[in-house]
């Protein structure tokens, strides 16, 4: 009945009914996020002790509702100061890459929920699926300030459900000084299904139902995005050359650097402007040692550790990079390649790849190594930053041609990122 409904064709990523917030008088009665990870973590240890099973594939799969994965849970910033003493930062906000953690292991939450339909079944059934994260899809901050001294409130639910993928719409709302819930950042997962008995090989999903109008638009908004991002890799730098007006961007650069009298024809002897900056003079790079107390409850590293790292690695590099404060609006195109081990080493590369006026787009690359097994990238990271003040910053100047492919994919990013947030 709602297929026919025309497919979100808008700037990606606006759940425009999904902006109403929850019903929610007392943030001290819901559950919080510790509570969701023992929780998790005990289901987790019970479906092992029943035992992994493989999924019936011949036995029909029962439809869920999107109010079956629909919850919320509290981080108790006000009411437990040694959880608060975790997410302040030095300036006294709320620490971005903690949030992360949280919304990647919310967003599993979900996702079990949906397919187990209620957390009874889910604490007692045997484990014919496990849910790994595949990517993120995007996540946009509406306000710029995350408050240390009020709770945090999680919400989200599975939004869209292909074979063995799902989307999970999540956000994060905090009470003002009235009391009233306030939308900080809304965020899309996506989830993926596999066999537990074989971690490469994906696994059927419960379908999603809708059953009214509004359900039906954010189903198709999510199968808008899933066909966006199939559309987003089909196009890749890394399997088609740059668009025309990219060429001539690069060239037109190229042409910068030169002598401004002409005199210059040589293709090494290049000269930076003032204010623009070697790409490769952007790197920054941190290594980390995988120890298990960083692992997840399928004994590998928890993808809310790689995600972390990699923000507060990207947020140095901006700082250094322009010096002076800086803080994120965006993050999309989170994706996690491989699965990382404990005792790997990891290695963090990042760099500023694009700016446009007061922003910056960062690309963090992560790679595993390990004594027995070469060097191998884990996950590519985006990170979208503005200058607090919004002061200018400078141009990065790619030299070679792996750094153009570098800032025309940052470019691609930053300017998306601009027009969905409207700025």
């Amino acid at each position: 009945m709602f297929r026919s409904i025309p497919r979100f064709s808008a700037k990606p990523f606006i759940r425009t009914l999904h902006n109403e917030p929850p019903n929610i008088a007392d943030l001290s009665k819901v559950r919080t996020t510790v509570e969701m990870r023992k929780i998790m973590e005990s289901s987790y240890v019970a479906m092992m002790d029943v035992g992994a099973v493989k999924v019936d594939t011949s036995r029909p799969l029962e439809p869920r509702s999107m109010a079956q994965s629909r919850s919320q849970f509290v981080v108790p910033l006000t009411s437990d100061p040694e959880i608060r003493s975790h997410y302040i930062s030095h300036s006294g906000a709320v620490r971005f890459g903690k949030l992360l953690e949280d919304m990647d292991y919310f967003s599993c939450w979900v996702c079990y929920l949906h397919n187990y339909g209620s957390e009874e079944v889910l604490i007692d059934a045997p484990m014919d699926r496990v849910i790994v994260t595949a990517c993120v899809d995007r996540i946009d901050l509406h306000s710029l300030v995350l408050s240390s001294e009020r709770d945090l409130l999680l919400d989200g639910f599975v939004s869209y459900a292909g074979k063995t993928s799902m989307e999970s719409s999540l956000r994060i709302l905090q009470p003002d000084a009235n009391g009233n819930l306030q939308h900080l950042l809304r965020a899309k997962f996506v989830m993926v299904a596999r066999d537990p008995t074989d971690p490469t090989k994906n696994v059927p999903i419960h379908p999603l139902s809708y059953k009214s109008l509004n359900e039906a638009v954010i189903f198709n908004e999510g199968k808008a995005a899933s066909d966006l991002r199939k559309s987003t890799d089909q196009n890749s730098l890394f399997l088609k050359p740059p668009l025309r007006d990219e060429i001539e961007l690069l060239h037109s650069i190229f042409m910068t650097t030169l002598a401004k009298d002409g005199s210059c024809h040589s293709y090494s002897r290049r000269k930076l402007q003032p204010n623009e900056v070697d790409l490769d003079d952007t790197k920054m790079q941190t290594v980390k040692i995988c120890f298990p107390e960083f692992k997840n409850i399928y004994g590998k590293i928890f993808g809310g550790f790689l995600m972390r790292e990699a923000f507060e690695v990207a947020s140095a590099t901006t700082k250094n990079f322009c010096a002076k404060p800086t803080e994120v609006f965006a993050v999309d195109d989170i994706v996690f390649r491989r699965p990382v081990s404990i005792g790997d080493t990891l290695v963090f590369n990042s760099h500023v790849t694009f700016t446009k006026d007061d922003k910056m787009h960062v690309r963090v690359e992560a790679q595993s190594q390990n004594y027995d097994k070469p060097r191998l990238t884990t996950n590519t990271f985006h990170f979208s930053f503005r200058t607090r003040d919004g002061s200018p910053v400078p141009t990065v100047v790619p030299r070679e041609y792996n750094q153009g492919m570098m800032f025309l994919n940052g470019r691609r990013h930053l300017l998306r990122d601009i027009e969905i947030n409207n700025m």
